[in-house]
């Protein structure tokens, strides 16, 4: 349940301060990007397809997987910030 956690708390955090709290409005998504809504909407597809059939446990490790992509994609630099005449630009 940390690495949900951490997750959640990372995504609130940088929306925060770097967005004063409102989430931006989605551009145009790179290969890796679209790569990973993909693993995201698989893993999503097996949640509820674990859920369905009562298999509890092993939903919730699906769920915590999701998470663990999450966090792996901030790791990696969507989260990296350039402060440049008080405009916030992402990279990654």
């Amino acid at each position: 349940m940390k690495n949900l956690g951490n997750f959640v708390n990372r995504v609130v955090a940088l929306t925060n301060k770097f967005y004063k709290g409102v989430a931006p409005t989605a551009g145009d998504l790179s290969a890796d990007e679209e790569q990973l809504r993909a693993d995201v909407n698989a893993k999503l597809t097996e949640y509820i397809e674990k859920l369905n059939s009562c298999q509890l446990r092993s939903g919730l490790a699906t769920a915590m997987s999701v998470s663990a992509l999450g966090n792996a994609y901030l790791q990696v630099g969507a989260a990296c910030f350039v402060v440049h005449d008080h405009l916030f630009v992402a990279w990654g």
